[in-house]
Parts: C-alpha cells; structure tokens; sequence
C-alpha cells in the first residue's frame, strides 16, 4: 500500500461506510495490527473500488478474491514497525474514522510522535 500510495481494505471488513466518507484532504493514519500508527497521509481523492478482475489492484485476485476497497493517498511519514507511535484505541478493524471528539487525544499523541521524528 505504501509503494503504490493507497490505503486499502479487502471484503469483507467491518464499518465500510468510514473508508466511503473519505474526501480529499483529510488525514490517513496507517495503523499496523498489534504494533501502531506506522504512517500518516492526506487523501487525494474519496474511496474507490475495484472487482477482482480490474486490473491496477494493489492485491491481486487470487490473493483477495473480492472487492478492492481503496482510497488513494500521498504518505507524508512513515516509520517501521518499531517506530510506529502506540495505538491501543483501533480494536480488531481494518479502516476507522477517528475524527470524533472521543479520538482528540490519539490524533495529538500521532501528530506529536510523528513530528518528533522529523
């Protein structure tokens, strides 16, 4: 996904109404399962999906034979997994709007980990 500048999920996954909310502009934070926020992008263009047999997937068809849900993204930082600031609020989910009052405190501690590392 960071090589080829897209944030994606696969079918089937929990919440897909949040990654079809996204527009251009707003913030992406690629979260590692178990380790944390490993990236921080801003989208450059709203969800899009693909059927297994359109070409250009990040994933191909025998890998996910389903829908390719993608929102294409400029990454701005990215660090490796040892690096990855702490996230214990994401769960077991694939892609998560977090632009809720409730995640002020995890969008500060992100931005302030990742400006550290500058």
């Amino acid at each position: 996904m960071r090589q080829r500048s897209f944030a994606a999920a696969w079918e089937t996954f929990a919440w897909p109404a949040h990654m079809q909310r996204v527009c251009a502009g707003d913030v992406i934070l690629m979260w590692a399962k178990g380790v944390g926020v490993v990236g921080v992008g801003r989208a450059t263009a709203g969800c899009e999906t693909l059927e297994a047999t359109d070409p250009g997937r990040v994933r191909s068809a025998a890998e996910y034979p389903g829908r390719e849900w993608r929102v294409p993204v400029e990454w701005l930082a990215w660090v490796p997994d040892g690096q990855a600031c702490p996230c214990d609020e994401m769960g077991n989910c694939t892609f998560k709007d977090v632009s809720a009052e409730k995640y002020r405190e995890l969008r500060d501690r992100v931005r302030s980990h990742f400006l550290a590392k500058r």
